[in-house]
């Protein structure tokens, strides 16, 4: 689990800094945070 969430956030983290200059959706953040993100 622990190396899950590490790679999880890492991906999340990615994720935000490419979308970055956009605003966010509410709906965009709940994908990020979903583990099928990993397989990016």
């Amino acid at each position: 689990m622990g190396i899950s969430f590490e790679r999880r956030k890492d991906v999340a983290l990615r994720i935000k800094k490419q979308k970055n200059r956009l605003p966010l959706d509410k709906f965009e953040e709940e994908a990020v945070n979903v583990p099928s993100a990993i397989k990016l």
